[in-house]
């Protein structure tokens, strides 16, 4: 009876499980990657221009501008070749209605000059108004903390005035939802209570 035994350098390398890992990875961006140019393929127009608006490289430059260094200011410095145009009708839900405000505070946000120029148009057209008021529904007595003159002229007249529309009127809600009396009053901490910030105090429509 002959026994066969085999040097271990004879058997195939068997790949470790982080080479395995690795190699599923690159194959995973390589799909994704293809996919996305299949995308992009669909997404240009019948003329075949696809040059257009692409959000990821806008915030790309914006970022490459914040940053030190020749050759991150030298990337920065290229000015973003996409123009917004604020007249364009499609906009006009954004400048008009509330429904669609920009909240500069959301986590979403992103600042770029696009932006800043859609919310300089919005400030404008608020500004101009042609003598429309948003109405305001506010507890009167909640303002009395914080102004009483503006408490008073809210009572009389029913809504905020003018001087607070647009810019000046984000500002203020910003002021009030950063007063320690805005918060619900204290209670006593017990099992499942919250003492989340509520501000039922203020709709705007």
């Amino acid at each position: 009876m002959t026994v066969l035994i085999h040097h271990p350098s004879s058997f195939p390398p068997v790949a470790s499980k982080r080479a395995q890992k690795k190699q599923k990875s690159r194959q995973h961006r390589a799909l994704d990657s293809h996919q996305h140019a299949e995308l992009d393929l669909l997404m240009a127009d019948s003329t075949g221009a696809g040059d257009g608006f692409d959000m990821r490289e806008v915030l790309r430059r914006e970022k490459l501008r914040g940053k030190k260094g020749k050759k991150a200011r030298r990337a920065g410095e290229e000015e973003d070749d996409f123009e917004i145009n604020v007249t364009d009708p499609r906009f006009e839900a954004v400048m008009d209605s509330h429904h669609f405000a920009i909240d500069p505070t959301n986590p979403q946000y992103k600042k770029t000059k696009a932006m800043e120029r859609l919310q300089a148009e919005r400030r404008k057209r608020q500004a101009e108004g042609g003598g429309q008021k948003r109405k305001v529904e506010v507890e009167v007595g909640f303002f009395f903390f914080f102004d009483r003159e503006l408490a008073g002229r809210i009572a009389v007249l029913g809504y905020m005035p003018d001087i607070f529309l647009g810019h000046e009127l984000d500002q203020l809600l910003l002021t009030l939802a950063s007063k320690p009396f805005c918060h619900r009053p204290y209670r006593p901490r017990s099992k499942g209570h919250s003492r989340t910030p509520h501000y039922p105090f203020l709709s705007i429509r």
